[in-house]
């Protein structure tokens, strides 16, 4: 699997920069002795109470616009979601502009995914520590970071971008700090960053696709072993891209952003025009 964007896709695009983003979830498992060893299960937040399924962690790094993934990994509900991020960064190529939440960053992280070549516009935790070094005209300025320890590396560069969005459940507003590895303004106006930031969300609306159109009702794997549940998420993330792929096509066609295009509505085209036997094998004439 790979990005399928063509130069004219809409929405996957910013001033010659393929989008992508990253992100986890967690997968339900079906209640058995060997998922439940393998995988494992959370707790309730009560003493040593566990939760009713195991579950599986997930991470996936998919091109924005069209949903296609590209990258992925499914591990034991213990193992850390930011681990599996950053195992996924020999993915990235440059030329490519990586979208992530604030949960993501360390200086670890952002210094490998920067060392890929690829563009970084990630949103950092509020209590970073961000100097400024220079003020920019479009209201951005530029940093340092220093490594967190003693250490020979040099502090590297990055461009801040902060600004606030009211909270609808108090109305509160909400800073939002944004450190970016393109240091002119000229290439990418700050303004052009935060809205271009929000597209992250395309990756919480393709686990979304995954678990409430593919999976069942439940939204519980079926696999009763590991292996099973391992070929059953790839043989999901194989079906959403196929999917995907023509919903893309139709969406050129149509010359529409894919976003468009539903993936309920296509699953749903897909199956009615799969021809399923009365029998098989035929049954024999008498």
């Amino acid at each position: 699997m790979q990005p399928v964007a063509g130069p004219d896709t809409q929405g996957s695009w910013y001033r010659g920069w393929r989008l992508v983003a990253v992100d986890g979830t967690t997968f339900t498992v079906p209640d058995t002795d060997e998922n439940d060893a393998h995988f494992g299960r959370p707790g309730t937040g009560r003493g040593d109470g566990k939760g009713a399924y195991p579950k599986a962690q997930a991470a996936c790094l998919i091109e924005l616009g069209t949903h296609a993934v590209f990258d992925a990994r499914l591990e034991p509900y213990r193992v850390s979601e930011n681990r599996l991020i950053e195992e996924m960064f020999t993915a990235l190529k440059p030329g490519m502009l990586l979208l992530a939440d604030r949960s993501v960053y360390s200086y670890q992280r952002w210094t490998r995914a920067a060392a890929t070549g690829a563009d970084l516009l990630w949103r950092v935790p509020s209590h970073l520590v961000l100097p400024p070094v220079e003020i920019l005209a479009d209201g951005s300025y530029i940093a340092e970071i220093a490594p967190p320890r003693k250490s020979e590396i040099a502090p590297f560069r990055v461009r801040v971008i902060e600004y606030k969005l009211p909270v609808v459940t108090d109305g509160k507003d909400e800073l939002y700090r944004l450190i970016a590895t393109i240091l002119d303004p000229v290439q990418a106006p700050a303004k052009d960053l935060a809205v271009l930031y929000h597209e992250r969300w395309d990756i919480e609306g393709f686990f979304k696709q995954i678990k409430s159109v593919q999976l069942n009702a439940e939204r519980i794997f079926r696999s009763k072993s590991t292996d099973g549940v391992r070929q059953e998420f790839w043989a999901h993330l194989g079906v959403h891209y196929a999917t995907m792929r023509i919903a893309v096509d139709a969406a050129h066609q149509a010359k529409l952003d894919p976003d468009r295009i539903s993936h309920k509505d296509t699953v749903r085209i897909i199956r009615s025009r799969i021809w399923i036997p009365d029998s098989f094998p035929p049954r024999q004439s008498s």
